[in-house]
């Protein structure tokens, strides 16, 4: 095989093509013994250089890519479309193609890490199924509060309050927190309610109705504790059930039914108190609202 050595060729022409055409199926080769073969695209002036690199002569790769048979258009990405023949030695032809933006199902064993955005998940559950919205999350900060309004309650529908790290700077008390349920405008409803709470280790039952309504009850002075209420926040005659749970203590617990005894009543928001007082939620405490989703 003959070799010519030179630094240039130049079309002889001004602005004339230069073509280099190989015999039948041969292909224009470049070669280079020392590292992987480039093709480099200078800018005017030479100034910028742009390579195309083969891979790397480990991986052992010797595929063809055939460009797409079609006219490029905007916001499309290159595609092997076909393949013809397998392995290192496979022939991909190429294609303009679209980015998925809008599928409808994302397999979940394909995502190993990170996280979904909640703005990714719709408002509208598939036919006969159900789960739980997020609808808030109220933290007590450094500075101790004397009290938690909880709002985002509406007509007709199912929701679960959960008490998370429920503390206080100091004992609660026998009735440690009151739940007063608020109108709209924040009047307070709480003479409306009835209830029956079990609470303490004896299962002592307590009744009553047009009180001022408490939703913990535990039997014991202690200043943490957690728990969870299920409210049908009926646009008349709802109903709750709570139940909740004193740490570091036998068989401390309390469990309520409730109800409203007084037609068109319901929940707007939820004020929650400590009943000792001068006592205050302080850091860390946390009040999460969910709305039971139905199909």
């Amino acid at each position: 095989m003959s070799k010519i050595k030179i630094d240039e060729l130049e079309a002889v022409t001004t602005n004339g093509d230069f073509t280099i055409t190989p015999n039948g199926s041969g292909v224009f080769e470049v070669a280079n013994s020392e590292s992987e073969a480039s093709i480099q695209l200078n800018s005017v002036g030479n100034t910028n250089k742009v390579k195309v690199n083969s891979p790397s002569s480990n991986v052992a790769q010797d595929y063809t890519m055939i460009l797409p048979t079609s006219s490029p258009t905007a916001d499309t990405v290159l595609k092997v479309d076909t393949i013809s023949g397998s392995g290192s030695t496979a022939e991909g032809q190429l294609s303009f193609g679209t980015v998925n933006t809008t599928a409808t199902s994302v397999p979940a064993n394909n995502i190993t890490s990170g996280f979904v955005p909640s703005d990714r998940f719709g408002t509208v559950l598939p036919a006969a199924k159900g789960g739980l919205q997020f609808i808030s999350k109220s933290t007590v900060g450094a500075t101790s509060v004397s009290q938690i309004i909880i709002s985002g309650f509406e007509a007709n529908a199912m929701y679960l309050l959960i008490g998370k790290n429920i503390s206080a700077n100091g004992n609660l008390g026998n009735y440690p927190i009151f739940a007063e349920p608020l109108q709209a405008d924040d009047t307070s409803i709480a003479n409306q309610v009835t209830y029956e709470v079990f609470y303490d280790n004896t299962d002592t039952a307590t009744s009553d109705s047009g009180n001022y309504s408490y939703l913990m009850h535990t039997g014991i002075s202690n200043s943490k504790l957690g728990f969870i209420v299920e409210i049908n926040n009926l646009s008349s005659y709802g109903t709750f059930l709570a139940r909740g749970m004193t740490p570091q203590f036998d068989d401390n617990k309390m469990e309520m039914y409730g109800c409203f005894r007084i037609a068109n009543t319901r929940i707007h928001k939820l004020k929650l108190i400590p009943y000792t007082s001068g006592r205050e939620f302080t850091e860390n405490t946390q009040i999460l609202l969910y709305k039971y989703l139905e199909s």
